[in-house]
């Protein structure tokens, strides 16, 4: 126990989306803590601020279809809320209608979650068909929700700095660096959990995007492994999805490759203003870790020290649509921590 407060100290390792999502939800849930995010990179430094931001959940990324589920309800209620309110501008939120198509066949495009979610798909229609190249024969139209990371980043931190959450710039070599500080250390460090806990089920998947100026596309557009997606400012092309690879240079190969696929489904991207190439690499786990644990340290005196953590980390391409329902999910084990001296139910 911190004894420079009488109440619980919670340390939030990560600064992007996970982190700052699970912080503010801690917040909002557990009044009496006080919180504190330590990342050593903050803003337009996390791999969040590079994502396209279209929510598109899939469920095998849970421990059980059921989860998965709870977690991307969760979210998407949070994002439709902020659409909703006066703070849908300062969020980064927007309802943007589009077209997601493929080669293969109209199952590969069945998503039960989505349809629960999202009342307006359907599959493509003769019309739709013919705008686009006669390979994607396949395809569906929906309207889901876009965030801008570039807006919604920023959005949290000032919420967490209005609610007096402490910031700290400092990079985590290990937990028990901090076990002093902190009653309980929320591990939302992404790919850095790999060797801060050992978790050798985390694997990068490099991920390479064009950003540019299109403020006529309105829509979103996905073609097989091709995307297309508006932002406030400005639009995300891709894919790139390279499992294994930590190659955070511009592969000009790839830069080629995205924007011959993503012009050719949309044509007027040809008039673009290119801005900028981004390399991230995405902290892939099976399935995402939402746990408590109990971590034992031993010192030079041989003194074993224990300390409590909470793990929510290993989202892959999914930070932002499973960040807000992860965020509960983290928060829950926190109060039950909190109130028992023993490790949660799990």
């Amino acid at each position: 126990m911190n004894l420079k407060s009488s109440k619980p100290q919670i340390g939030v390792i990560g600064g992007g989306v996970v982190g700052l999502s699970t912080a503010l939800y801690i917040q909002q849930t557990i009044p009496s803590v006080e919180i504190t995010v330590i990342a050593d990179k903050f803003l337009n430094e996390t791999l969040s601020y590079g994502a396209g931001g279209l929510f598109r959940p899939e469920v095998n990324i849970g421990t059980s279809k059921e989860i998965a589920e709870d977690w991307a309800t969760t979210s998407y209620n949070h994002y439709l809320k902020l659409c909703m309110s006066s703070d849908a501008n300062a969020s980064g939120m927007q309802l943007v209608s589009g077209y997601h198509m493929n080669s293969y066949s109209q199952e590969s495009l069945n998503n039960g979650l989505l349809a629960k979610l999202l009342p307006d798909i359907r599959d493509f229609n003769d019309n739709v068909r013919n705008l686009f190249p006669k390979r994607f024969k396949y395809g569906v139209t929906y309207t889901t929700i876009i965030t801008d990371p570039r807006y919604y980043l920023p959005y949290l931190t000032n919420k967490l700095i209005q609610n007096n959450v402490r910031f700290i710039n400092r990079h985590i070599d290990n937990l028990f660096q901090i076990a002093d500080n902190y009653d309980i250390v929320v591990n939302c460090s992404g790919l850095n959990s790999k060797k801060l806990v050992n978790d050798w089920k985390l694997t990068p998947v490099r991920g390479q995007t064009i950003k540019v100026k299109a403020p006529w596309i309105k829509h979103f557009y996905f073609a097989d492994e091709s995307y297309v997606i508006p932002g406030r400012d400005y639009v995300t092309l891709g894919g790139i999805k390279q499992y294994g690879n930590s190659d955070l240079n511009v592969n000009y190969l790839d830069r080629e490759s995205i924007w011959q696929r993503c012009t050719q489904v949309v044509p007027s991207l040809q008039n673009a203003e290119i801005v900028m190439d981004w390399v991230g690499l995405r902290p892939q786990r099976q399935p995402i870790r939402i746990e408590a644990e109990i971590m034992t340290d031993s010192d030079h005196n041989h003194m074993k020290n224990n300390l409590k953590v909470i793990h929510n980390y290993g989202h892959g391409g999914h930070g932002i649509t499973y960040s807000w329902g992860t965020a509960k999910h983290a928060t829950h084990l926190v109060q039950q921590m909190l109130s028992t001296n023993m490790s949660p139910k799990l």
